[in-house]
C-alpha cells in the first residue's frame, strides 16, 4: 500500500516519518517499510494524491472545504483515512480536525481522557491520571487483534454516531476531564470514555485516535502498539 502522511497542516516538531525524536514516526515508518509499504510526505494542500491511505495528525492549520470535499471523495471510492488529536483541543486541533470528522459522523472532543484505575506510570516513575492504559477493546475489530493493550499519554475522547463504532475505551472509572487539572469534577462526562472509533463510509474506512503518540517513538518499543499500528493500516488498507 502507499501511505501519504499530511505535513501541511500539523506542527512541524511532532509526528513526522523522519523525526527520531520521542514525538516522531520514525519507528513507525520503518516498520511500515519493512513490511513492504510504501510512505509518502504531503506538504502541499490535500487534493489529488495518488495514495491508498491518508494520515491526519495534530493539525494546528485549518483544513480548508476544497481538501475535505477531496477526502470525503476519497474515502467514499475506497480509500482509508486515518485522523489523529490530542488532548484538549489545543493549538485548535480538535476544531480543525473537526471540519473533516464530522463528515463521517465522529467528533473529537476538546478534553483530555483520565482513569483512576488504568494510571500507567511515566519512565520515571511519575503517576498521572492522563498518562493510562487502554485495555477496554472491541473484539469485533481486527484492529485490536493480538493486543492486549495500548497507552495513552495525554489524548481526547471522541464521540461515534453508534456505539459499535467504538474500537476502545477507558475503564469504568475514566472521565472527560474538560479544565485540563487531571482531576474529576462534578458534571465531567465519567465511565467508559471513548478514545478510537471506527467508520465505514461509502466503500472506505475511516480511524479516530485521541492520540497520535500511541504511534510516536515514545511508545513504540511496545509490541502492543507495533501490532495495533500493522493493525490499524491493513484495517484501513481493507485487508483485514
Amino acid at each position: 500500500m502507499i501511505i501519504g502522511f499530511d505535513e501541511s497542516h500539523k506542527d512541524p516538531k511532532n509526528f513526522s516519518i523522519d523525526d527520531e525524536d520521542n514525538n516522531g514516526f520514525s519507528k513507525l515508518a520503518d516498520l511500515l517499510e519493512r513490511k513492504g509499504h510504501k510512505l509518502r510526505q504531503f506538504t502541499d494542500p490535500l487534493k489529488d494524491l495518488e495514495v491508498d491511505i491518508v494520515v491526519v495528525a495534530f493539525p494546528k492549520e485549518k483544513i480548508f472545504t476544497d481538501e475535505v470535499d477531496f477526502l470525503v471523495r476519497f474515502v467514499q471510492s475506497g480509500g482509508g483515512l486515518l485522523m489523529m488529536a490530542e488532548w484538549g483541543g489545543i493549538f485548535d486541533n480538535a476544531k480543525n480536525l473537526n471540519v473533516l470528522a464530522r463528515k463521517f459522523g465522529l467528533t473529537f472532543n476538546e478534553d483530555r481522557v483520565c482513569d483512576a484505575d488504568n494510571i500507567q506510570p511515566t519512565k520515571a516513575g511519575r503517576k498521572r491520571a492522563h498518562n493510562i492504559r487502554i485495555t477496554g477493546l472491541n473484539r469485533n475489530y481486527p484492529i485490536v487483534n493480538q493486543v492486549q493493550y495500548f497507552v495513552i499519554t495525554s489524548g481526547c475522547s471522541i464521540n461515534p454516531t453508534y456505539k459499535n463504532q467504538i474500537v476502545a475505551w477507558g475503564g469504568p472509572r475514566s472521565w472527560k476531564d474538560v479544565d485540563g487539572d487531571s482531576e474529576y469534577d462534578v458534571g465531567e462526562q465519567f465511565g467508559y470514555i471513548p478514545v478510537m472509533v471506527a467508520a465505514q463510509y461509502g466503500s472506505g474506512r475511516v480511524l479516530a485516535l485521541g492520540d497520535g503518540s500511541v504511534l510516536a517513538n515514545e511508545l513504540f518499543a511496545d509490541p502492543n502498539h507495533q501490532q495495533l499500528a500493522l493493525n490499524m493500516f491493513s484495517w484501513l488498507g481493507s485487508e483485514i
